[in-house]
């Protein structure tokens, strides 16, 4: 099967399990809320700068708690650009404590406001008035801003056409073998890009769905029983060879 036509297999049989994902979620009231009118509109400047905020946060943690620093940084009112730029170092990194490494993320956000204040005359949605790589390039001259961080601002905050490439994308997809898991992020992405169609909405729902098959089934040790890719995963089928 091509490329193209065993992605669409594998997008169906994905949703088929798991549904509609509707991310980026927001934080309400100290919840994650997943709603599919998310998918349907543009997100508002707020919105932007929240996916942006909650796109450093997840590095290297949980996305649990990420919901709880940034119902820490509502409670207190400092989920704005503004805010965080006039915010004591110290202050900030507590409230960010449930992420994890949070003297590092509260420097991160520090450099996130200070860019967005220099270099976007106070919105990330002025980055829609760029191309994507453009607007990606822009993004990565932040400290603290690699590329999966970029990457998820662009699609679900901006709505741009980038494929967001994680760790559960290469563990997944190199056991089915479609990837080489030493393969270079980009490369990565970029053959996503070439087999998927260019729909952003696809784009989303696509990553959010591998990240729900990478933490429910496809572990670090995987329940291979239990998954519906088992008939084309290379993984699986190399596990039942040296089990006969």
């Amino acid at each position: 099967m091509k490329p193209k036509a065993l992605l669409q297999k594998i997008f169906t049989l994905l949703q088929s399990r798991f549904g509609d994902q509707n991310w980026w979620p927001l934080v309400r009231n100290g919840k994650a809320v997943y709603l599919p009118e998310f998918r349907a509109r543009e997100r508002t400047p707020a919105e932007v700068f929240e996916i942006a905020v909650g796109a450093i946060l997840t590095q290297n943690t949980a996305w649990g708690n990420v919901v709880l620093a940034i119902a820490a940084l509502k409670e207190a009112k400092l989920i704005s650009r503004r805010a965080i730029l006039d915010t004591d170092p110290a202050r900030l990194a507590e409230l960010v404590k449930p992420s994890g490494y949070f003297n590092q993320k509260a420097k991160k956000l520090k450099a996130l406001a200070g860019y967005i204040a220099e270099e976007l005359r106070g919105s990330l949605v002025r980055l829609k008035e760029m191309p994507p790589d453009a607007a990606r390039a822009s993004l990565l001259s932040v400290w603290g801003i690699g590329k999966e961080t970029a990457d998820s601002v662009l699609l679900y905050g901006l709505g741009m056409p980038v494929f967001v490439i994680d760790a559960y994308t290469r563990r997944v997809f190199s056991r089915i073998g479609l990837i080489d898991p030493a393969a270079e992020y980009d490369e990565i992405r970029a053959f996503f890009e070439k087999h998927c169609a260019d729909d952003i909405d696809l784009y989303r729902e696509y990553h959010a769905l591998i990240v729900a098959q990478g933490k429910d089934i496809c572990r670090n040790k995987p329940l291979c029983p239990e998954c519906d890719l088992d008939e084309i995963c290379a993984y699986r089928k190399s596990k039942i060879a040296e089990s006969r």
